[in-house]
């Protein structure tokens, strides 16, 4: 769809939920606040907004308009807002769905300085993207030592942080020596992460997951059943290259990694609420801290 006037300048998104308890939704001026909202609109620097345009109409100096919201800062809305600005020029049509950015400036109290408006929602989503990379979270799991020559079960437990619904799909697991693997270390010291979690895989173990596509209701808790097989005789110990300096090959050191000391790599991958891809848990450390009883 043609774009009207691309949105360029960033800000600090806030990670609200903002959902009206109304069935009928609720007119709301520039200038007020309410539960649905939680917060003022006078006091921050910008507003984003997606949703359908009702009206738009301007006089000498300020634009009105009336929008049906279904986002606000990347948080699905369902409310009427009236935003005054400086007048504008823009030529929209009502029962568009547009995404706003109105910037604030503070000299003019109830009215915003410009709005940049976009009918292109992609924009929009991308720049809430990262506020949502964290709508699923991993509570704890029950089982932290793993048997060598049988099944171990590993519950583990999903929460949806957000008030929709998010389907997921775990894409692979492994079973890593986490040492060797070093989830969280800087990058300038070891190998490409990709590559440290090849060569600390234990190839020989078997991982029993669901790979099917599944959903956690809003604000649900679900336990996904994982069973991990070490055949015996596996070896566990890792080597891994160590340097001041990766990449220059400065000062190498060859490291054995404690063999006692496994994670569970793991890539689920999620929708957000705005369509947005996302790839759950960082680094893949689904796991960490596994013992082997043998």
């Amino acid at each position: 769809m043609k774009k009207i006037k691309i949105i360029l300048t960033l800000i600090i998104t806030f990670n609200c939920v903002i959902q009206s308890q109304e069935s009928n939704p609720k007119i709301m001026h520039s200038t007020e606040s309410g539960e649905s909202f939680g917060y003022k609109l006078k006091n921050l620097p910008s507003l984003w907004i997606y949703g359908k345009l009702i009206s738009y109409f301007s006089n000498e100096m300020v634009s009105t308009f009336k929008i049906e919201t279904k986002y606000i800062y990347g948080e699905r809305a369902n409310e009427i807002v009236e935003i005054k600005t400086l007048k504008t020029n823009y030529i929209l049509q009502p029962n568009i769905l547009y995404a706003f950015k109105f910037t604030f400036k503070r000299k003019i109290v109830d009215i915003w300085e410009d709005v940049f408006i976009t009918e292109d929602f992609s924009e929009y989503k991308e720049q809430f993207k990262n506020s949502h990379k964290n709508d699923i979270v991993r509570r704890y799991n029950y089982n932290t030592e793993l048997c060598i020559g049988c099944k171990t079960d590993l519950p583990i437990i999903l929460y949806n942080k957000q008030n929709d619904s998010i389907s997921y799909k775990i894409k692979q697991m492994k079973l890593v020596n986490e040492e060797a693997a070093q989830p969280f270390s800087g990058h300038y010291q070891f190998a490409p992460y990709n590559q440290r979690i090849d060569s600390a895989e234990i190839k020989q173990s078997v991982i029993y997951f669901d790979t099917t596509k599944s959903t956690l209701a809003p604000y649900e808790t679900k336990i996904i059943k994982i069973q991990v097989y070490i055949p015996n005789g596996t070896d566990l110990s890792k080597k891994y290259i160590k340097r001041d300096n990766y990449e220059k090959k400065i000062n190498c050191q060859i490291l054995t990694a404690n063999e006692n000391r496994l994670m569970l790599w793991a890539e689920i991958e999620f929708k957000d609420e705005l369509g947005n891809i996302h790839l759950f848990p960082e680094q893949g450390a689904f796991v960490q801290s596994l013992k082997v009883s043998k």
